[in-house]
């Protein structure tokens, strides 16, 4: 009760100061008033007594002044008179003070944008309870050439599953697929993802209505079922909770609607989700992301050495090679590509700000040369070297609270078009990416920081300046600690700049040198097309095969086509196929795995790859004619050195796999 009676005492003579001062007259007087009395106690006469008394105590508005010092609301009080001073400075610098704001904006709101983005996609936490023990597991094989994402494939997931003892709940699911959406508006490819049965289990995220996957909903003739994502329900269904048993098509099938997920929810990037089964093909699987969540108490340490236990046991097929266990936050299976990208960028933003502080500071160096006489007169008058400090301080602080404030304006146009300039589909979890009160904390921050920064220069000329040589020079001379400071700032700013020149320069060189490697193709003049197939109209590869003839042949007639072709997956695109093969005349099959990419007649020519040797593919290499296969240069060469390929023989069909 104490302290609250003295904040509230405080407060009260911060504003309410003339009623404070009448009280502290009428309490000293009242204490002179009793001293006196006390001296005529021994007969001395009042006049007299006064006399003492006012020797002896001193001077009552000395009296009054020691008491203002001693309180807090003083120090409030004197800031306050600081900071008005300080924009009454400089607004009679209305050149300076708009240069100054201008530099600190540009490197203020360069900061603050980028952090936007970095607190979007790195520091937010995924929108699930405990988040924190959520992981992928991961198996992917060592070595090979491809750039393998984390996942498990799919024989491996099911013994794991089984024997697993450090998660509550693993689930697979796929990322990146789409579907198409018809009967509810305009058609509409989405993206979906199919997961699981104990997907949402693990993640601990229900449906806002409806009912999640039931166990058996993943098995054929059961697995017509799907959920909403919020954003979809509300876009083309209304917000309709009358929809809950209905059906909806998607890529041809009738799908029942059996819940709406929570707003937000969204992971892994989807719209619906659909019932996954995963099951062993001897010839195909698919490898595909995992999630777990770890049981209470389990490090993730702990699970990383039961993985590896786990992956040391599991038998290699031929020209597989040894896997990868992995523990890896659920996060980083969006940011980890874009993570190294945006702490660069970061720190590129960090040196434009240095240099915007050593520009403000020099700015100030020089102003200060102007105020030295102001300065050492004030000084002269009373105000200690703390003091001053404190001024220039507050001015710089006040420059940099408005440079701040503009900064945080250019956010709120540079955060758009920076996701604007991203290619699509680069930044993830664009959803969480906004300003919000971390945004203006940060913002407030390296506002404080700033101004104290550039401040600290003037500062210190204040506590080296000898006051008879200021008010000797009267101002008119900048001294030799002014000119060594200024020289430092401007070598300090040299070196920021060329550090920056340096990293653009080698961005810049990195850049033509991935436009001038040679991927294999020609990439100029050369649009792509997909389409998706409903799996309920073209029910056999022989419908599939017309369909993909006659789109074909109508593509190569349309005015400036040259030639079409097709392929199951687009060259460095996010999804291939492969694995390994058998050779004629060979005990063991090569100890690596290749991409499997199918093509149509054309598809060479269309993508202007020339063959070194043999011939292309033609409509008579059907499923009636003898098998064919096209193999790359490096296969060649690893396979039959020295000698012609055309005519080897090969084997595609042994221990194939595919990545999703």
């Amino acid at each position: 009760m104490s302290l609250l009676r003295r904040i509230a005492s405080g407060l009260r003579a911060l504003f309410q100061k003339e009623q404070t001062d009448r009280e502290l007259d009428e309490e000293l007087r009242a204490y002179l008033e009793m001293a006196i009395e006390e001296k005529m106690k021994y007969g001395t006469s009042r006049k007299d007594a006064t006399r003492a008394v006012r020797l002896e105590r001193g001077n009552a508005e000395v009296a009054k002044e020691v008491i203002h010092t001693a309180r807090w609301e003083s120090v409030v009080e004197t800031c306050w008179q600081d900071l008005r001073f300080a924009l009454r400075t400089l607004r009679k610098s209305p050149g300076f003070t708009a240069m100054a704001v201008l530099t600190l904006a540009l490197g203020i709101g360069a900061n603050t944008a980028v952090f936007t983005v970095v607190n979007g996609v790195l520091l937010r936490p995924m929108p699930f309870p405990e988040a924190d023990r959520l992981f992928l597991v991961s198996l992917a094989p060592r070595g090979g050439p491809f750039e393998w994402q984390p996942g498990i494939s799919d024989r491996d997931y099911l013994a794991f599953r089984d024997q697993d003892q450090a998660f509550e709940n693993v689930a697979s699911f796929t990322k990146g697929t789409t579907a198409n959406l018809t009967g509810a508006g305009d058609p509409l490819q989405i993206p979906v993802a199919y997961v699981t049965m104990q997907f949402f289990a693990a993640l601990r995220t229900n449906p806002e209505i409806g009912r999640g996957f039931l166990a058996g909903e993943d098995e054929p003739g059961r697995d017509h079922v799907v959920l909403l994502g919020n954003d979809l329900w509300k876009e083309r269904f209304g917000s309709d909770s009358g929809i809950l048993g209905k059906t909806i098509r998607l890529d041809g099938l009738d799908r029942a609607v059996i819940g709406i997920m929570p707003p937000g929810f969204a992971f892994p990037g989807a719209k619906a989700w659909m019932p996954l089964a995963i099951r062993v093909d001897e010839h195909n699987s698919f490898t595909r992301p995992v999630v777990g969540r770890l049981k209470s108490g389990v490090p993730p340490q702990q699970a990383r050495a039961e993985l590896e236990t786990f992956a040391g046991h599991l038998p290699l097929g031929p020209g597989e090679n040894q896997r990868i266990p992995q523990i890896i936050p659920l996060k980083d299976l969006f940011v980890a590509n874009i993570r190294p990208s945006l702490v660069v960028f970061t720190g590129a933003v960090s040196l434009v700000l240095l240099i915007a502080c050593a520009n403000v500071a020099s700015l100030f160096l020089v102003r200060a040369a102007g105020r030295g006489q102001e300065m050492a007169v004030r000084s002269a008058l009373g105000a200690g070297r703390w003091r001053l400090v404190r001024q220039l301080l507050t001015e710089s602080t006040a420059l940099s609270f408005t440079g701040g404030a503009a900064g945080l304006l250019l956010a709120f146009w540079g955060v758009p078009a920076l996701l604007a300039l991203a290619p699509a589909g680069k930044i993830p979890r664009p959803e969480m990416i906004r300003i919000d009160g971390w945004v203006l904390a940060f913002t407030f921050g390296i506002s404080t920081i700033t101004g104290i920064l550039f401040g600290l220069a003037p500062a210190f000329q204040v506590l080296r300046r000898d006051i008879r040589d200021s008010l000797s020079q009267a101002g008119h001379r900048v001294t030799g600690g002014h000119e060594r400071l200024r020289g430092a700032l401007a070598i300090s700013e040299i070196a920021l700049a060329l550090i920056l020149l340096t990293g653009a320069g080698l961005m810049l060189k990195s850049f033509l040198l991935l436009r001038s490697a040679n991927p294999g193709f020609v990439s100029q003049n050369v649009m792509t097309l997909t389409v998706d197939l409903q799996d309920s109209t073209y029910r056999t590869a022989a419908q599939m095969q017309a369909f993909h003839t006659r789109a074909l042949a109508g593509l190569s007639s349309l005015p400036g086509a040259v030639v079409a072709g097709a392929v199951d997956w687009l060259p460095l695109g996010s999804a291939l196929t492969m694995g390994d093969f058998q050779v004629e005349g060979r005990l063991r099959p090569p100890a690596f795995i290749v991409d499997k990419p199918c093509v149509s007649p054309g598809y060479f020519r269309a993508m202007g790859i020339r063959l070194l040797s043999g011939r292309e593919f033609t409509e008579h290499d059907n499923k009636t004619a003898p098998g064919v296969v096209i193999v790359s240069q490096s296969v060649a060469r690893t396979l039959w050195p020295g000698e012609d390929p055309v005519g080897k023989r090969i084997s595609m069909e042994d221990h194939p796999k595919g990545e999703d």
